[in-house]
């Protein structure tokens, strides 16, 4: 799928209170669109909503270089850097774990 960027709008999309391991595929919402900027990964969701990811939440986005994260492909459900050897699913982004929001703490 190709990437065009666009305004995003923030509303208070994650829920931290859900344990991801109950969320079923059928309740995700579907990627519409999808790209990176320098301090965050952009997702559209076919329900409307934008939310923006930390890049500090990704060891390895965090260290690559702006040219290898823009080097993605995407699916229904799944953001791909082959390149690097990183994914990010949509149920990360809507339920990130105590951990994933941890991990930006400890990055420059």
């Amino acid at each position: 799928m190709a990437t065009t960027a666009q305004a995003t709008t923030s509303q208070s999309t994650t829920k931290t209170s859900v344990a991801p391991e109950l969320v079923t595929i059928e309740e995700l919402p579907i990627l519409a669109n999808v790209w990176v900027d320098d301090t965050r990964v952009h997702f559209d969701l076919e329900d409307g909503r934008s939310i923006a990811w930390p890049l500090s939440w990704s060891p390895i986005l965090i260290k690559a270089t702006p040219e290898q994260r823009r080097q993605f492909s995407y699916s229904a459900y799944h953001v791909f850097w082959d390149n690097i050897d990183e994914i990010i699913g949509i149920k990360n982004v809507l339920y990130p774990t105590i951990s994933i929001i941890n991990s930006g703490k400890h990055s420059d």
